[in-house]
């Protein structure tokens, strides 16, 4: 049946196939030159999306579930792999269910806390998600002119939920005690002369996040400046939800751009770090430092369910510690030195202001700790 739509053409001494077929839309015609019938399928999908977008935001009566449908399609043309599935969870399990039969012009800001109310009974980093998601899909229903006129979330319901948010978290701080040198001794003494040391490394002694260090390269070692260089990172998203978007096709995990634009940096290479790395014979410093049999990054789950879970286990370390607990250990541990400022510590970390590192990694290591304290790289020479 393809056959049908398929052309050639000539032209200076080339042969090009093209593939096409006529279709109607609500009312509208489509006809593109498409390389194959896959090819024309998608762009049929990008036709019936801007089509549907033009017909919803001329409808007075567009209702929320249609919003978030657009809103959802915005995403996965244009966002990255998280937050395509932080979206679509948001939408799917809060807002829809809640508010998704409500027209945009009735709606009120006391229809919005119940979703609201309905994440925060979940988590607190689950309201967190939604109030970001929700205020950023009123807001572009604001800038794409479909219906709204100006947020439906009050002022007062968002300084509260910020203020919950906020309470919220420094209770959980205080509760949770985060890893101290004794413990990062352990760490560092158990991941000693195997593959993934090199991962602890890149946390505990530069503070990448470990999204970062799965995706480190080669390249961006430079052995003699003694330097790393951070510019990709390996997203957590499964394949299945990215059919559909640039980010589908990939071979293994997919690979982004850093967090932020700050999250590209350059940080001092540790000499530790540097003697571990030069044990690799120079023919084989190529492609992931760290990697699978096929040379494609280690994704995410796999490292947590073969690394990082069994070490939590063998170390002893509580139930509540997070790889992310090496990068603040980084942070705080530099903090707590003199003469380390704290912009130097934030350009290392990659964060967008010093605020947020003083913020999130002021944790003062407790004096008596300090005072046994030393220097963590002798932890790698034993």
């Amino acid at each position: 049946m393809a056959k049908k739509h398929e052309h050639t053409r000539t032209a200076n001494g080339y042969t090009y196939k093209s593939y096409r077929k006529q279709a109607t839309y609500r009312g509208q015609t489509f006809r593109p030159e498409a390389k194959n019938s896959t090819d024309w399928e998608a762009k049929f999908e990008d036709f019936k999306r801007l089509v549907d977008s033009d017909f919803r935001g001329s409808n007075p009566d567009m209702r929320v579930h249609e919003l978030a449908d657009l809103f959802n399609d915005e995403a996965r043309a244009n966002k990255k792999p998280k937050t395509i599935e932080v979206r679509e969870m948001v939408l799917r399990l809060y807002v829809v269910p809640h508010i998704g039969h409500l027209k945009l012009r009735e709606l009120k800001s006391q229809d919005v806390e119940a979703v609201f109310d309905a994440a925060k009974a979940v988590s607190v980093s689950i309201l967190e998600q939604t109030k970001k998601v929700t205020n950023r899909m009123f807001t572009f229903a604001i800038e794409n002119e479909y219906v709204l006129k100006e947020n439906p979330i009050s002022k007062g319901l968002s300084k509260r939920v910020t203020a919950f948010i906020t309470s919220s978290r420094k209770t959980t701080e205080q509760d949770a005690i985060g890893l101290g040198l004794e413990q990062i001794n352990y760490i560092l003494m158990d991941v000693k002369g195997q593959l993934h040391e090199i991962l602890f490394h890149s946390q505990i002694l530069h503070g990448l996040r470990i999204s970062e260090a799965l995706a480190l390269r080669w390249e961006d070692v430079d052995l003699e400046r003694d330097e790393l260089k951070v510019v990709r990172q390996v997203d957590g998203v499964s394949k299945g939800k990215l059919e559909g978007t640039k980010w589908a096709g990939q071979t293994g995990p997919t690979i982004t751009s850093p967090k932020t634009e700050r999250s590209r940096r350059r940080i001092p290479l540790q000499q530790g770090t540097k003697a571990l790395l030069e044990l690799t014979p120079v023919k084989e410093r190529h492609g992931y430092i760290y990697s699978t049999a096929n040379g494609t990054p280690v994704s995410y789950s796999n490292y947590l369910r073969r690394v990082f879970d069994p070490l939590k286990h063998r170390v002893g370390l509580a139930a509540h510690i997070h790889t992310h607990d090496l990068r603040k250990f980084f942070g705080s541990y530099l903090l707590a030195q003199e003469g380390v400022d704290v912009m130097t510590v934030s350009k290392w970390m990659g964060h967008a202001t010093p605020a947020i590192t003083m913020e999130v990694y002021a944790k003062v290591i407790p004096e008596t700790e300090r005072q046994q304290r030393f220097l963590i790289g002798q932890a790698l020479l034993r």
